[in-house]
């Protein structure tokens, strides 16, 4: 069953392409470098959230990734090797990113906090590496202040132990918690090194192809 759920849900992602509203502009997730910052209106946010959990090949590719880490490592034991069980595996990580992001948008939104990545307005390889490393830990608040992203954090050990509702009984320790927040700091860490940097290293592939 794993399998199927697994196959459909890489399968879908193209025609949910479609979907997208288009009130979102095309960097959608991330306010660039010397952009002047507009704070998210509630439609935005709103479609912002169904943007990155369902619509976008973020989630599922980083609960895949995660899966992987946690297949690679036998964990959980109980859930054993194989197709299934990677499959349940990366069902457990994208529920956990579903709820987490749930939970960061609302707080985010009843604090005015901003979710979207923020480049830095900066210049050289390790500031703006060590920036987009803090950007797991601070935001923007309503009138544009660098706040302690308290949302970010708080959804992501939220989720964490919410995670463990639904895993094997011996598997519901603080242990397993722990290692997801390790987990969700690396993927995350990533994932801003790529926004931070993606933007020119893009241009010169399309200009190298001639696209």
């Amino acid at each position: 069953m794993a399998r199927v759920v697994v196959a459909l849900a890489f399968a879908g992602l193209g025609a949910a392409q479609n979907l997208v509203p288009a009130a979102l502009p095309k960097k959608w997730n991330t306010i660039r470098k010397g952009e002047a910052f507009v704070p998210m209106t509630a439609e935005e946010r709103e479609r912002f959230l169904l943007r990155r959990v369902f619509l976008r090949p973020g989630a599922p590719l980083r609960a895949a990734f995660q899966a992987a880490l946690d297949q690679r490592a036998n964990k959980p034991a109980a859930w054993g090797q194989g197709f299934d069980a990677y499959g349940q595996r990366f069902l457990s990580r994208w529920g956990q990113s579903a709820i987490r992001n749930g939970i960061e948008s609302a707080t985010a939104a009843a604090l005015g906090y901003e979710q979207r990545y923020i480049q830095c307005n900066c210049d050289g390889v390790m500031r703006r590496t060590g920036h987009a490393l803090a950007m797991n830990f601070i935001t923007y608040n309503h009138d544009g202040h660098w706040v302690p992203n308290l949302p970010r954090m708080g959804s992501t050990i939220a989720a964490g132990y919410i995670r463990l509702s639904w895993l094997p009984p011996g598997e519901k320790t603080a242990l397993q918690a722990t290692r997801g927040l390790g987990l969700q700091f690396a993927t995350g860490s990533l994932t801003n090194v790529w926004r931070e940097f993606s933007p020119p290293l893009v241009r010169r592939v399309k200009h190298k192809f001639g696209r």
